[in-house]
């Protein structure tokens, strides 16, 4: 799969720069890429329409573009590009897809994708994104997507992940193995109404060490059922780990595997450590 997807971006000419589709329904819109005061900008943006601007500052006036025909554009972004955050305002709904998260120097991704409810695919593809500190709400509303690769997602230096992916209702799988967590503080409606998704791999070997609050794991997955099996061995990961008292984690539909190592560490969670767990019960 990640060979797939590094000839993807080779043969498309992505393999550094942040590739974004968005459609201009008419003649004379407008399209604009909104970022905050965060990070140094050096970038120049190819707004897919044979003109390109340099940007120097999160406000540049030349991060709105008026393009002169409607069609699907394709927009690439080289250079020192830190953040984005669209958070469910401005051009959100034009947003089509990621086609490549690009290595620009990404430094903040919270609310960046916020709210592009007609995005339906997210590739992280050729990218380094190891200086990110949050991922709030990067994904979350973007009820249209149905592809989300993030193999390539580095999260090592990412402390909140609260309201990811929250609300993407039309995702039916993620691939969260490459994520390192050990750094967070807030799991908080990560998945939250992904009504959809039937597996996330990788999720049952989340170190939640750094959990300090009764709520970071509140509404984690409501509306989630992921496949017994794996529900069990994030049971037992988890309760064989120094967690924090009290937490009220939600795991939608999941079942997991009475009378064995998985009820135990279901119920060593509840007794032991003070959880309350909400489930699907006993497969």
């Amino acid at each position: 799969e990640a060979e797939s997807y590094q000839n993807y971006i080779s043969k498309n000419g992505y393999t550094t720069d942040f590739v974004m589709e968005v459609l201009i329904s008419n003649d004379g819109d407008s399209f604009t890429i909104p970022c905050r005061d965060i990070g140094t900008f050096n970038a120049v943006i190819d707004w897919g329409d044979g003109t390109t601007d340099t940007i120097t500052a999160f406000d540049a006036p030349e991060l709105q573009h008026n393009y002169v025909t409607a069609g699907t554009k394709t927009i690439k972004v080289s250079g020192t590009f830190t953040n984005i955050q669209f958070a469910n305002g401005g051009d959100r709904a034009k947003v089509l897809g990621v086609l490549n998260l690009g290595i620009v120097g990404w430094e903040n991704l919270k609310n960046a994708f916020y709210g592009c409810n007609n995005m339906d695919v997210f590739i992280a593809g050729a990218t380094n994104t190891h200086s990110v500190d949050e991922t709030v709400g990067m994904l979350r509303n973007c009820s249209a997507l149905g592809f989300a690769q993030l193999t390539t997602f580095n999260t090592t230096t990412c402390t909140n992940f609260q309201n990811m992916f929250k609300g993407c209702g039309n995702l039916k799988f993620l691939d969260v193995s490459s994520f390192n967590v050990r750094l967070s503080i807030d799991f908080s409606s990560m998945f939250e109404g992904c009504s959809k998704l039937t597996d996330v791999n990788g999720v049952e070997w989340f170190d939640i060490q750094s959990l300090n609050n009764p709520n970071d794991l509140n509404d984690f997955m409501t509306g989630v059922t992921l496949p017994t099996a794996r529900y069990d061995q994030l049971l037992i990961n988890w309760d064989a780990l120094t967690v924090k008292a009290g937490l009220q984690p939600d795991f939608g539909a999941s079942t997991y595997t009475g009378g064995g190592v998985a009820a135990a560490a279901r119920a060593n969670l509840i007794s032991n450590d003070l959880w309350t767990i909400s489930d699907g019960g006993v497969a």
